[in-house]
């Protein structure tokens, strides 16, 4: 490639000014470029291009046109001594090396061509002689391990690339030299962990690629502090959920946490705070177009239901099965009509009511309400999405929990504060012993009334199933089944209520 420098270079200073005068002459201004090409009075130009500058005041020559095309060693000058470019051209297209300078001398850059196409290694320089970017091509394809540095002589980037794609690690730093970027590829496409990192050094985030699709799963993004700052849920390759974490405080040892939560599938965004980790308070679903939909209500993580008097109910899940974790008090249907208050003594209604044990609304804080048959029937007293759960479904908890003569403890509040009925037998003042509540369902014996008289508070807790049989034992009588936990941990059980008793029992119900 030197041999053709120094020949063209010879020709040059060595043609017959004869030859030379009669070529066109021309400036760039007398010169009008079009797709590539240089004209002259609408012509394509064949001639000489001359500098402005003058050399002891003789003309300087930058280069030949040919046909519009540049076709010969092309010299721009900033000076006399001071090259701006050099570079080859055969028929319009760069060949070898051709070099940019900076007006201070300093060589900007340096590429090799072939046939126009970048061809070999190609070298940049910053104005005070620091390299700015090293790279190979092959032609016209990057080829090999891109480097480029900032102007303080600190790596920008380190990317290697086979046929013009990347293929293997890709990193990136700051100007401070900390790493930026890190990432792997095949094939041009992001394959395998790809991470970034704060100017400080902290980690911003890490995601799993496969051919440039992000792998299933959740992902964090980090502060600079440290604090996740959203987490990105993917499902096949497509963002469908970001959690942003909008405020964050430290109140009596506690952390607090405001949070959106944003569906892409169906554009709905749901916000609500986490205490600890866990949702806590109202949590509230709205519309693409800013309208509440739902508003739930949590505490420690467990979800509250909301009853259509506007009082809440602890959650708990039991094996498959999810169960209001208190006892129901609500004194409407969910359908908005009034069940009728049974305070009086020899009122029998037959319609559906409630009443508080003892008449004292102070027991319903604790217990919950009281609820005649007729209240169940209707279908429509627990909370929408909820039901009277039916014997074979305390029957399915009963079983997970080991049986009925183990499930009771597991089921009852433990201690003898609460369940501390007293017989009159000394010998039946022991019960209680061993219950635990490890299943959180947190049974309470609320007893129950029947006909004018209230009973079992303390040592009996009595839950509606859904179930009536009529003329179950062929007496003419109608029954209704109950779950029954007693004061002793083997006193559990479903068990036949008969209807003309006029019994009112407590209400636990379970999810749809």
């Amino acid at each position: 490639m030197k041999k053709i420098f120094l020949y063209l270079v010879i020709v040059l200073l060595f043609i017959p000014c004869k030859a030379q005068e009669d070529l066109p002459l021309a400036r760039y201004n007398d010169l009008h470029f079009s797709r590539g090409l240089a004209y002259k009075d609408g012509q394509l130009f064949t001639g000489i291009l001359l500098d402005t500058l003058l050399i002891n005041n003789k003309l300087v020559t930058i280069g030949q046109f040919k046909e519009g095309e540049k076709n010969s060693l092309f010299i721009e000058r900033y000076s006399a001594d001071i090259k701006k470019y050099e570079g080859l051209f055969q028929e319009g297209k760069k060949e070898g090396a051709h070099y940019e300078w900076y007006e201070n001398g300093n060589l900007k850059s340096e590429i090799f061509y072939s046939e126009d196409k970048m061809n070999g290694k190609e070298s940049c320089w910053y104005e005070d002689g620091k390299k700015e970017i090293e790279a190979t091509y092959i032609n016209g394809m990057k080829d090999g391990l891109i480097t480029e540095w900032y102007a303080n002589g600190y790596k920008r980037s380190e990317t290697s690339y086979v046929a013009d794609k990347k293929e293997g690690k890709e990193s990136l730093w700051y100007e401070n030299g900390v790493i930026r970027q890190e990432a792997e590829y095949q094939q041009g496409n992001k394959h395998g962990i790809s991470k970034e990192w704060y100017s400080n050094g902290s980690m911003k985030d890490s995601i799993m690629y496969s051919m440039n699709i992000i792998v299933d799963g959740t992902y964090n993004l980090y502060s600079e502090t440290g604090q996740i700052e959203r987490e990105r849920s993917y499902s096949g390759g497509q963002l469908n959920k970001e959690r942003i974490f909008l405020k964050r405080i430290l109140k009596d040892g506690d952390y607090y946490e405001n949070i959106q939560d944003i569906y892409y599938i169906g554009g709905e965004k749901v916000s609500g705070i986490l205490k600890n980790g866990k949702k806590d308070g109202s949590w509230t679903v709205w519309s693409k177009d800013g309208q509440k939909i739902s508003e739930e209500k949590y505490i420690d993580g467990n979800r509250l239901i909301r009853d259509i008097d506007g009082n809440y109910y602890n959650t708990v899940q039991i094996g498959s099965q999810c169960w209001l974790k208190e006892n129901l008090k609500v004194t409407r249907l969910n359908n908005g009509v009034s069940l009728l208050l049974n305070d009086e003594s020899n009122s029998y209604p037959t319609e559906g009511a409630y009443c508080w044990y003892d008449n004292d609304k102070v027991n319903g804080n604790l217990y919950g309400a009281l609820y005649n048959w007729e209240a169940l029937e209707t279908g429509n007293i627990c909370p929408e999405g909820w039901h009277i759960p039916s014997p074979g479904e305390w029957r399915v908890l009963f079983d997970f929990l080991g049986g009925e003569n183990i499930a009771g403890g597991k089921l009852k509040v433990s201690g003898t504060e609460i369940w501390n009925y007293e017989s009159e037998d000394p010998k039946k003042n022991v019960g209680n012993v061993g219950a635990d509540n490890s299943s959180g369902f947190t049974g309470l014996p609320g007893g129950m009334k029947q006909y004018w008289f209230f009973t079992g508070k303390g040592g009996n807790a009595l839950f509606w199933t859904s179930v009536r049989k009529y003329n179950l034992n062929n007496d003419k009588r109608d029954y209704a089944y109950y779950a029954w936990l007693g004061k002793f941990l083997a006193e559990t059980g479903i068990l036949p209520a008969a209807l003309d008793n006029y019994p009112y029992m407590s209400v636990r119900c379970i999810q749809d």
